[in-house]
């Protein structure tokens, strides 16, 4: 989605403060590196910061402490994505191919159109072909002219290590709460989902993705349903697992994310009873559990969120998430009744 230049330059330094500031130091200071990697989980401001960087090398009408302005034409067109002189490359389906690079490197052969430099800024750095990745190496090593090139991954090693090396390498930090909330408030998540976000994920581009269709909060009342019968000690709790759950689930083919969903339940319940959700819960029937598992002592509280913990660990010893789920019910159940 297109931004504003001035929205883009507020929130490039919003995202990120610490990395603008060191980018318009080292930009005045002459000493900006030709090539670099950002890297972080997706929704840390990379792209943004990308932009942001092409439009403080290109803006013809700095301010006072060497931002871009925002109003000029080279920023306007770039936060539109329509300057001839910034190229954006994307991976051609699910990856990038060596025919992308090539044209890129016959572009940028050629001398800027408008300025004294070219920026190229290749998203989805990791899914380059090798063929692609050596095609870039050549590219990197030998640079033409006044040229920045920003690689964007989520995982440098998953990035070609001789490319890595050629490469100053800059990791995205994670957002910070109250930047993070922001961000997921503006992305159109629904406010009763945003504890939840914050324990699942410090990327607003995949609060969405979950978000989307109802299908988090769709599954908020299937894991909502299921801990309450346990707490009640219903016996239908076991069935709850094909008959609410696993519906969901399947919907979503996310397996990490409902056993996420499930461990953050039984966090709420604990950290509920010592007072200790800053950012409230997103279970809404957290209140009920709490007059429920009333006879429950702290540490049987804690036994229970450690149970659920180690279903993390059957998923990735590739057990299937129906049997991970009745396995932790039988378990807790077990607990819940002394055994």
């Amino acid at each position: 989605m297109e931004s504003t230049p001035e929205a883009l330059v507020m929130e490039a330094t919003a995202l990120q403060p610490a990395l603008t500031t060191w980018f318009t130091r080292t930009v005045q200071a002459e000493q900006l590196s030709h090539a670099f990697l950002f890297t972080g989980a997706a929704g840390r401001g990379q792209l943004i910061v990308a932009k942001w960087l092409a439009m403080r090398l290109l803006c013809v009408s700095l301010t006072e402490t060497g931002m871009p302005d925002g109003h000029c034409q080279q920023c306007v067109r770039i936060a539109a994505g329509v300057h001839p002189d910034v190229i954006h490359v994307y991976p051609d389906g699910k990856r990038l191919k060596v025919d992308q690079i090539r044209a890129l490197r016959a572009e940028f052969s050629k001398t800027a159109v408008e300025g004294h430099r070219k920026v190229v800024i290749i998203e989805a750095a990791e899914t380059l072909t090798d063929s692609a990745a050596n095609s870039l190496l050549k590219f990197i090593e030998e640079p033409l002219g006044d040229q920045t090139i920003i690689l964007i991954a989520e995982n440098r090693v998953q990035i070609l290590p001789t490319l890595l090396s050629r490469t100053q390498v800059l990791d995205f930090l994670p957002l910070s709460v109250n930047q993070l909330i922001h961000e997921l408030t503006i992305a159109g998540i629904k406010p009763a989902l945003v504890p939840l976000m914050l324990q699942l994920t410090d990327s607003p581009r995949q609060a969405v993705e979950w978000a989307a269709d109802g299908w988090l909060s769709n599954l908020v009342v299937a894991v909502s349903e299921l801990v309450t019968a346990q707490l009640q000690h219903d016996p239908a709790a076991f069935t709850l697992i094909q008959t609410t759950v696993l519906p969901v689930a399947k919907a979503g083919s996310q397996p990490e994310v409902v056993l996420a969903v499930l461990v953050t339940a039984w966090r709420d319940l604990l950290l509920k009873r010592y007072a200790a959700l800053p950012q409230g819960s997103s279970f809404g029937v957290l209140d009920e559990w709490v007059q429920l598992g009333q006879a429950r002592s702290n540490m049987e509280l804690i036994r229970l969120v450690e149970l659920a913990l180690q279903t993390k660990q059957r998923l990735q010893l590739n057990m299937n998430l129906q049997t991970i789920l009745e396995a932790l019910v039988l378990e807790q159940q077990l607990l819940m009744v002394g055994k």
